[in-house]
């Protein structure tokens, strides 16, 4: 009997031990495997380097390099000359140990002056970096997301003191209340004053900027030093304050605003003259919009419920199916048009839902793929609210490596669910 009840004890431990292998495995993270070497890889080569680091030091012009996972380490030099794409595979590398300059090594990633760099489809965020990314290249943004919010003492997510930066399809630059989400500081040295800065949201953009928008410049005095300091931004959601970094900077600043959605009323002499600009407030919220007459007319329109108000600060617009019991303001010197009834300066109608409604869509019917605020400006809430923005668990596909890690643990898994399954049927054979 004790015979009988020693092997019963040392069959459930084995059991015990085979559960928590397959446990364990399962638990492990391509991370884990890859700390043999396998950080990224280069133009779906099979070689793979140790470090984003090393594989940016081999990559050659045009090539593109791929992380393999989701990585904690060390912040990555461009160094000048360099042509590359990053692309992070959906996947979030969160840097530890800056970069720099000697004696202001304070930066996630460095990217020199005369380097060509596109970063892509993933997280980059750091606790311990100052500024996340310092531009100084031709840097491009597309469905990236830079998240400054990790650490309080992140003063700036993405710093250009030189080159460009074109920020594009559904990025997000993040940082922390009070802190700085982008600058352009121009003129810190002669090479860099000759170049000039430039950076542009183009129509494309449909992520989000949260935080400050710093513009100045290290020369306030230099005769057009503005031209060479250059800001477009022409679609995407912007939680932003626009704020200058030297003296009088905003004064002549080289600011467009031709499209987006914002939280804040935007400077009009800002706005680009020949686009509309209006607000939708829905109590307590007010969300500011610009972009073309007929895709302003068209959100708010779909937007307003009753109660809200519209006011139409600058151009034309002309509005149709607005519900009923919607103010509509004209402060501006366009012509606005509410239901086939002018609204003149100065004045304001409010809606009775009863000229040019929209028909209610069939429920059988499948609607209509139209031109809506989705499009034209990224999903916002009145007040400029994005919960779908707020979510960095992006739907980002993930390309993955080609070095067969998830095959491994996969097959890990069968094996040790075999190896209990046929030691489970001998127990009871025997």
């Amino acid at each position: 009997m004790g015979g009988f009840f020693m092997q019963k004890i040392r069959h459930n431990k084995f059991v015990a031990m085979l559960l928590t292998l397959v446990m364990a495995l399962s638990l492990l993270s391509v991370t884990a495997f890859a700390e043999d070497g396998a950080v990224a890889s280069i133009d779906g080569e099979d070689q793979t380097y140790p470090s984003l680091q090393a594989a940016v030091n081999a990559a050659g012009e045009g090539a593109t390099i791929r992380l393999l996972g989701d990585f904690t380490g060390n912040g990555v030099v461009v160094p000048a000359g360099k042509d590359i794409t990053i692309d992070f595979g959906g996947y979030t590398y969160d840097i530890d140990v800056t970069v720099g300059s000697t004696g202001t090594e304070t930066n996630g990633m460095q990217l020199l002056q005369g380097s060509k760099v596109t970063l892509t489809n993933g997280t980059i965020t750091s606790q311990t970096a100052k500024i996340l990314i310092q531009n100084y290249s031709e840097l491009t943004l597309d469905n990236i997301i830079l998240d400054g919010t990790q650490s309080a003492d992140c003063s700036y997510t993405a710093s250009n003191n030189c080159g460009s930066m074109t920020v594009k399809g559904n990025t997000e630059i993040l940082a922390n209340e009070g802190n700085v989400a982008f600058d352009l500081w121009y003129g810190m040295s002669n090479s860099y004053a000759e170049e000039g800065i430039s950076v542009t949201f183009d129509e494309s953009f449909t992520g989000k900027v949260d935080g400050k928008i710093e513009y100045g410049s290290q020369r306030p005095d230099e005769s057009g030093w503005e031209e060479k300091t250059e800001l477009n931004i022409n679609a995407g959601n912007f939680d932003i304050e626009i704020t200058q970094s030297s003296a009088n900077a905003l004064e002549n600043a080289n600011i467009t605003v031709g499209g987006g959605a914002f939280t804040a009323p935007v400077d009009t002499k800002f706005i680009d003259a020949s686009k509309t600009a209006a607000s939708l407030t829905s109590g307590e919220n007010t969300t500011y919009y610009i972009g073309n007459a007929e895709s302003i007319a068209q959100t708010l329109a779909d937007a307003a419920k009753e109660g809200d108000s519209i006011t139409v600060q600058q151009g034309n617009a002309s509005f149709a199916g607005i519900v009923a019991g919607v103010e509509v303001k004209n402060e501006g010197e366009g012509q606005v048009v509410v239901d086939d009834v002018s609204v003149e300066k100065g004045q304001s109608t409010t809606t009775t839902g009863s000229v040019g409604t929209k028909p209610e869509p069939d429920p059988e019917s499948k609607p209509e793929s139209d031109r809506d605020e989705e499009e034209e400006f990224g999903k916002v809430e009145v007040g400029g609210t994005d919960s779908d923005s707020n979510n960095t668990d992006k739907d980002n596909p993930q390309t993955g490596d080609d070095n067969g890690l998830e095959l491994a643990i996969a097959a890990m898994l069968i094996s040790a669910a075999g190896a209990a399954t046929a030691f489970l049927f001998k127990q009871r054979k025997a």
